[in-house]
């Protein structure tokens, strides 16, 4: 009996002891120096329950009992496990080596927590994957940028004022379907889509997919826009770079009940830094360092354009992956009297399947597409797929206008249409039509101003085939222009088409085309399409073939049989020394091509397309050969092009561009079929708009060849050379280097015209200064313009030096 007491009394004193309260305080140090470890996790074993060392190595930690064991980890360190009651004092030592075999001691534990983020990128990014595919609801909501203001009080003013009350400005919302193959092989489909005061507009639907960023594991985040327009671009933290452009600051850590930890990281732009940098707040998972959550604000200085993204990722049975996307475009100068404007996207993703698509996807670059019936889907589709219900300010939105007068929601339906065109660049004539406009202000140094109509039958017509014509006419030649057309589309998913054309025009001598249609990597090398004033009168029968045998390859094959009439004085000796003079040049051309885009896609806007991701590199090749007494053909040659870009962007320098283009021509041929040289020099007093991968010293016609290469470099510093923070104010430095060398058989063969060659080469550097004004367009976008000066040097150089330079104007579009 006394023992059982005994026991009795030990086991009822043990069970009080373990549940009082007990702190532990101690430190923690380097074995080897004896230093303290700041930022060190103190973790209790098997609970959620832990804290952080000091910057002097300190922690303290009320526990329940001195009979738990705590982990003590660190960064550089190996991990140690001790009891509580013997933690006073905890030595750790250093670990030999991690990542790269780099020895970490005594750092910024962010700094090295990062390091083995970037390491860990190629396991976590989802665009690492060998495939995946979701289904995703996004909604885009244009609203007030906090309280609507009252000050300003005039009857058109408070009706939106009323309205911004009471709920949005617009609203919408799509259903997506995406699917995606690696590397970089993706489709976007639109199911559906609603717009508030709009229901065939779609516009909303693909700005807000690609103003949405999918990751943020890219070492530029890009938040893409049309080509014309300055996209925004941010170094990634995240990145090998942003270890050098960031500061990193670890401000906390949360320990799970299954012993993971979730490491909060703070990040900003180190001091100085010249570049356009986020700032914000990362949750990284301890245990395959993979983002759980992001959030980030753009610090783009001077500029009133704001971007704040926020990303959240859920662990899968196959990796992490976003779960939920936000990005808020705040436009503080947008505003509906003195109301700013801002654009919020939501995207919420359903569970993905990963690596569970075989083989390629498709080969056509058209990366979002949108479904015909995509703006007629009924409400019980919404109840279905819509997975959080319409916030009451949102219903109001859609309230507001259902019960719109015909006239009022005509004016609302008319100005986003507007918008959709203006972006697209087509208006839907009908179901059936549709007119293209960005040829409608067209013109050039020889037809004057020409206004092009440009018609074809859209998809509502027919999937398969799809007619066009033009006609245009020359307010300074005096002509009208007219071409027709039509392409069968054989292969949708290859990209399959054949097509055959009629074209009476006019072209100029001795250019290249390197398929034009698709937009060059610098658009502003478009610029010398305005500036030719030398030109042939063009008939011209072509048929081609073309099918993408490969992801981002093109072949094409194509019969042409043409006639060209100089309009300028110009007679050609041919080889049996027999002059033609005012004769036509006829010939029959056989052509094969191979055009490889590496990574370059299309969006829908409406009913018409704009580049959402420009390709680089570039590679183009095209064979042609000449033959004669074929059809009407005169001359048997052979022509060879080739062209390669590459474009490389880098956080720190800026944007490099490389253009390299070589032709060689095998066999006699008249002017018109030769190469000119690039030159885009109109006169020494005419003030132009510099002309991208062009020598802007060179005349247009100075130089001829019927063998090249041209080569031009452009490093962009972007606004790292001049810093600034005003609006109106922001230099953006490029320099640029030319180089061009050819030769000429028989120039003597070619009368009425001077022509100087290539041999000794061309040389020509510049330098320019962008945005030195901008002005605000629109209250929307920026016009902004700078100068750019050039010098011609090298054996071309000419006697008298002030004819060595030129200046030009810079210009562009940005937000």
């Amino acid at each position: 009996m006394r023992l059982i007491l005994l026991l009795t009394i030990l086991v009822s004193h043990q069970s009080t002891f373990a549940q009082t309260p007990f702190s532990v305080q101690g430190t923690v140090t380097d074995s080897a120096t004896g230093k303290p470890v700041p930022f060190a996790f103190v973790a209790v074993l098997g609970k959620p329950l832990g804290t952080q060392t000091d910057t002097l190595g300190r922690f303290s930690l009320l526990l329940s009992d001195t009979l738990q064991s705590l982990a003590f980890t660190s960064l550089g360190y190996e991990s140690k496990v001790i009891s509580a009651y013997q933690a006073t004092g905890v030595r750790l030592r250093a670990q030999s080596q991690l990542l790269d075999e780099v020895v970490i001691r005594n750092q910024n534990p962010a700094l090295d927590l990062i390091r083995r983020v970037i390491a860990q990128k190629a396991i976590n990014d989802p665009q690492k994957k060998k495939s995946f595919q979701y289904r995703a609801y996004t909604k885009s909501v244009v609203k007030a940028d906090g309280e609507v203001d009252d000050s300003t009080q005039t009857k058109y003013l408070n009706k939106y004022k009323a309205r911004l009350k009471e709920g949005e400005f617009f609203v919408n919302e799509s259903c997506v379907h995406r699917a995606y193959v690696a590397p970089d092989l993706s489709r976007e489909y639109v199911e559906a889509s609603r717009t508030s005061g709009a229901q065939n507009t779609t516009l909303l639907a693909s700005m807000g997919l690609l103003l949405q960023p999918f990751s943020f594991y890219a070492d530029i985040i890009t938040f893409k826009g049309r080509r014309v327009q300055e996209m925004a671009q941010f170094a990634n933290p995240l990145s090998e770079a942003g270890l050098r452009l960031y500061d990193f600051f670890l401000a906390d850590s949360i320990v799970h009940s299954g012993g993971d930890t979730t490491f909060v990281v703070e990040f900003e732009p180190l001091p100085r830094q010249a570049f356009d940098g986020l700032k914000g707040t990362l949750h990284l998972h301890s245990g395959d360092y993979a983002l759980e959550y992001v959030e980030a604000t753009s610090l783009q200085k001077g500029n009133t354009l704001r971007i704040h993204l926020e990303q959240w990722y859920e662990r899968y049975d196959k990796g992490w992956f976003p779960a939920r996307l936000e990005s808020t475009w705040q436009l503080p100068d947008f505003k509906i009297g003195n109301t700013s404007l801002l654009l919020h996207i939501t995207t919420i993703i359903e569970p993905p399947l990963i690596d569970e698509l075989g083989g390629d996807l498709t080969f056509s670059t058209k990366a979002l597409e949108i479904a015909p019936d995509a703006t007629f889907k009924p409400d019980s589709f919404w109840l279905e797929r819509r997975p959080e219900s319409l916030s009451e300010r949102e219903k109001a939105t859609f309230r507001h206008y259902e019960n719109l007068s015909p006239f009022r929601r005509f004016v609302t339906t008319a100005s986003l249409n507007i918008a959709e065109w203006s972006v697209g660049g087509v208006i839907p004539l009908g179901k059936n039509l549709d007119w293209n406009v960005l040829s409608l202000l067209d013109g050039n140094l020889y037809e004057g101003f020409r206004p092009m109509l440009d018609l074809n039958t859209s998809r509502g017509f027919s999937k398969v085939i799809r007619l066009q014509g033009m006609l245009g006419y020359g307010f300074t030649d005096k002509a009208w222009k007219h071409e027709l057309g039509t392409t069968l589309t054989l292969n949708k998913a290859r990209t399959t088409k054949f097509s055959f054309n009629y074209r009476n025009s006019v072209s100029e001598p001795g250019n290249v085309d390197f398929f034009l249609w698709n937009t060059p990597q610098i658009p502003y090398e478009l610029i010398r399409n305005f500036i030719f004033s030398r030109a042939d009168r063009l008939v011209q029968y072509k048929s081609e073939f073309s099918f993408r045998p490969v992801k981002h390859g093109t072949v094409f094959l194509s019969w042409t049989d043409e006639s060209r009439q100089p309009t300028y004085d110009y007679a050609f000796m041919d080889c049996s020394q027999e002059l033609m003079g005012d004769k036509l040049f006829h010939i029959s051309e056989f052509g094969a091509g191979f055009r490889w885009a590496y990574g370059e896609e299309y969006a829908q806007v409406g009913r018409g397309d704009i580049v959402a991701k420009v390709a680089s590199p570039v590679v183009s090749l095209h064979l042609a050969q000449g033959i004669m007494n074929a059809f009407r053909g005169d001359f048997d040659y052979t022509k060879l092009n080739a062209k390669v870009e590459y474009t490389y962007k880098n956080a720190r320098f800026g944007e490099s561009y490389f253009n390299f283009s070589a032709g060689k021509t095998w066999g006699d041929l008249p002017y018109p079929y030769l190469y000119n040289g690039r030159g885009a020099k109109v006169s020494a007093t005419t003030p132009l708009i510099w002309t991208a991968n062009h020598f802007n010293t060179m005349g247009l016609y100075e130089f001829a060849s019927d063998q090249y290469l041209n080569l031009f470099l452009t490093q962009n510093f972007q606004r790292r050379l001049i810093p600034t923070q005003s609006n109106w104010f922001r230099p953006e430095v490029s320099v640029t280097q030319g180089f061009a060398m050819g030769s000429l058989r028989n120039p003597e063969n070619h009368k009425g015209i001077e022509l100087k060659t290539l041999e000794k080469g061309y040389l020509e550097s510049g330098v320019l200064i962008d945005n030195l004004v901008r002005i605000k367009v629109s209250k929307i976008f920026y016009l902004g313009g700078g100068i750019g000066a050039f010098y011609r040097w090298g054996p071309n150089r000419l006697q008298d030096p002030q004819d060595n330079w030129t200046a030009r104007i810079v210009w562009n579009i940005g937000l």
